[in-house]
């Protein structure tokens, strides 16, 4: 519970900042920052605790983690505030704007297959390199897309970002896999999967905030 409601306060910092201010967002931080001392204080008590300290000391875990949230947060962000954007466009149909989410996925799944094969050729780090090229690349395109871009910008945007999302998790995934003890690989993974899929709602909620701003 003291987790739960620690992360959905996490989440909600930048709709804070956007609807009450700096001086709440403030306030919500200082109230994260209590819930998060409490959980690990309590963390440390358990003989299986749900998020392993120890674990992440190692760099082979905390490391993949920390990139795959940021990189599913970017992702998202991305893509929520294109969303909106575009369906702000009177020229841009309500067809055209659901092929901005269909390119991004689409791209991530054709392109794993390679992904599949490389892994087994290459070491992942380098898969990771080429993943935040791809990424930074997508980001760049970003910054100049504006109101008055066309749909095909757009959705070259959301080509790069498909393919650092899918380069992205496989290789961290592999990273830590090989990384985590044989006894710990499940709560490995597991916390290698709980900062992934904190990533999206936090991107979402700030892609909206970018919107609304």
């Amino acid at each position: 519970t003291v987790f739960m409601t620690a992360i959905s306060l996490f989440i909600a910092l930048p709709l804070v900042y956007s609807n009450f201010g700096f001086m709440w967002l403030m306030v919500a931080i200082g109230g994260l920052i209590v819930l998060l001392f409490i959980f690990f204080q309590m963390q440390r008590k358990e003989k299986n605790p749900t998020v392993d300290l120890k674990l992440l000391k190692n760099p082979g875990v905390h490391i993949p983690s920390i990139l795959i949230a940021v990189q599913n947060f970017m992702m998202l962000s991305i893509l929520m505030s294109l969303t909106f954007l575009s369906a702000d466009n009177p020229n841009v149909s309500p067809l055209q704007v659901g092929l901005i989410t269909t390119v991004l996925f689409t791209t991530a799944m054709l392109i794993s297959p390679v992904i599949g094969v490389l892994l087994d050729r290459f070491n992942p780090i380098y898969l990771v390199y080429v993943a935040l090229a791809f990424g930074f690349g997508g980001i760049i395109l970003y910054l100049n897309i504006d109101i008055t871009s066309s749909l095909l910008a757009i959705l070259t945007v959301m080509g790069f970002v498909g393919v650092c999302s899918s380069l992205m998790n496989a290789a961290l995934m592999k990273i830590v896999i090989g990384y985590t003890p044989m006894n710990q690989k499940g709560v490995g993974t597991g916390t290698f999967t709980l900062f992934k899929d904190l990533g999206p709602p936090l991107g979402s909620s700030l892609g909206l905030t970018i919107y609304g701003l």
